[in-house]
């Protein structure tokens, strides 16, 4: 069998992109996730790669077995941990922050932040200005400034680790005495805080 655009009846790579769309519209379709899973499992079966069988057959799997619109309850590994962090170079961890940033959160949100980092590696810069607008992050490695900046702050690179994986608020580092406020108040270091989000390590291969 052709189809009008060339495909053949056993095109499978088309037929699971088809079904792609059925089975986001309507997860409980049931017809649709276990025709696309005998597909996924074809190409699986056909693939020479073996990452690619396993993906192939691992998301089959998960239309024949998990339940439509339920999460992942597998366990999470913590991938990013503060030894991982410790050897990050600065600028690295300041990209992390930036991954981490809701874009379309903070798009209306502009924010200018000098940071004092003491405790890092003798290669790192001892001081950054972080500028968030049109929801980006964006590091200025070896500046501060105070006149523009909504706020100035002195943290230690652990407390500053433990902030990029939401182990600690600044509230908390401030308690602490991790964090102290050279000029202006905490709420612009909370606010850029409250825009980060985190992220579940498990999703779905094939379903919403």
């Amino acid at each position: 069998m052709l189809f009008k655009n060339g495909k053949t009846a056993q095109d499978y790579r088309f037929a699971a992109e088809l079904l792609t769309h059925v089975v986001f519209a309507d997860p409980t379709n049931t017809g649709a996730r276990g025709l696309q899973a005998d597909i996924l499992e074809q190409l699986g079966y056909q693939a020479e790669s073996g990452p690619w069988r396993n993906f192939y057959l691992a998301a089959a799997n998960e239309l024949r077995v998990r339940p439509a619109d339920s999460p992942v309850t597998l366990p999470s590994p913590q991938i990013i941990t503060p030894p991982v962090l410790a050897a990050m170079p600065l600028d690295m961890l300041f990209d992390y922050l930036g991954i981490r940033l809701n874009g379309p959160n903070a798009a209306g949100q502009p924010l200018t932040i000098g940071l004092t980092v003491t405790g890092g590696i003798p290669d790192d810069p001892a001081t950054y200005t972080l500028r968030v607008r049109n929801g980006v992050l964006v590091q200025y490695p070896g500046t501060l400034e105070p006149a523009t900046a909504d706020a100035v702050y002195g943290i230690t690179r652990d407390g500053l680790n433990r902030l990029a994986i939401a182990a600690a608020t600044p509230d908390q580092l401030l308690d602490d005495g991790s964090l102290t406020v050279t000029s202006g108040t905490i709420d612009p270091l909370n606010t850029l805080n409250g825009l980060l989000d985190t992220f579940e390590y498990w999703f779905g291969l094939t379903t919403p």
